[in-house]
């Protein structure tokens, strides 16, 4: 009997620009307990924590070939707009989105290969934009990306047959999520709730929330990945659009001072550029 196991991670959660992004990938396996590192290996390129994967030396390349790999296995996106289509609801309506046919660089590897009775069952991801995190989070930045994890739990089990165990990574800090799953699953029965490790019932299947949840499963691992080359697409584009307009403006990843100096270079120009500050910078 097969079973399917989604794996949830988020990136993007600290900086102040760019997206924030929680990815969710999902595999058919022979059984829950399914070892996919034993099983798959590093078949369609190291599948590890994405800050562990991502170098800033080789940029995206670093995490684009493992990431079409296995996407590749649900569809071949050829630029970033269908990559974004397959994955996301959400909307695309900043500016630097403008130019959504960027291709998807590189060479394009060959879909990973998997063993008999393993194979990619979906892929989603939620993609928010500074102007759609202002407008949801609220007073609790964690409490935004617990609602964005539930709605992909929704949107696997809508989307997947029988019983689904879900893998997420920690959320924010929090240790304990009864209370919030509750208000999303209705009947929730606990399994255990540790410093590393909480685990819940639910009707149809069982999620367990993970700390360093990147480095025990290989499936947030790769969600972690994902989310990552999203990430990083979007900021290419979210630099190419402000380094055409101010001369000699370096690039920035969108974290800590440096995205402070990125902001004060622009700033000035959000009125040219027909922008609010609150569809650019991140409020928390």
């Amino acid at each position: 009997m097969t079973a399917h196991v989604v794996g949830i991670d988020e990136v993007g959660y600290g900086p102040s620009l760019g997206p924030m992004i929680v990815a969710a990938v999902a595999f058919e396996v022979p059984t829950p307990e399914t070892d996919l590192w034993r099983t798959i290996g590093n078949a369609g390129g190291p599948v590890r924590d994405s800050k562990k994967l991502f170098t800033q030396a080789r940029g995206i390349a670093s995490i684009e070939p493992t990431a079409l790999a296995y996407v590749g296995r649900l569809c071949t996106p050829a630029s970033h707009a269908e990559l974004w289509e397959r994955l996301s609801p959400d909307p695309r309506t900043a500016p630097w989105y403008g130019d959504l046919a960027i291709p998807c660089a590189g060479p394009r590897p060959e879909p990973v290969a998997l063993p008999e009775g393993v194979r990619i069952a979906g892929a989603w991801a939620r993609i928010l934009e500074a102007s759609e995190f202002n407008r949801h989070v609220g007073t609790n930045k964690a409490e935004l990306l617990f609602e964005c994890a539930a709605d992909l739990i929704h949107r696997a089990l809508e989307a997947l047959p029988g019983r689904v165990d879900f893998h997420v990574g920690r959320q924010g800090g929090r240790k304990f999520y009864l209370r919030h799953l509750i208000r999303h699953f209705g009947a929730v029965f606990v399994r255990e709730e540790r410093r590393d490790t909480s685990t819940y019932e639910i009707s149809r299947g069982r999620i367990r929330f993970l700390t360093d949840g990147e480095d025990r499963h290989f499936l947030i691992a790769l969600a972690s990945i994902i989310g990552k080359y999203v990430r990083e697409l979007s900021m290419r584009l979210f630099n190419q659009f402000w380094s055409a307009r101010i001369q000699g403006l370096r690039a920035t990843a969108g974290y800590g001072t440096d995205a402070q100096r990125f902001w004060r270079q622009i700033e000035s120009h959000l009125a040219s550029a027909r922008l609010t500050a609150d569809e650019v910078l991140r409020r928390r």
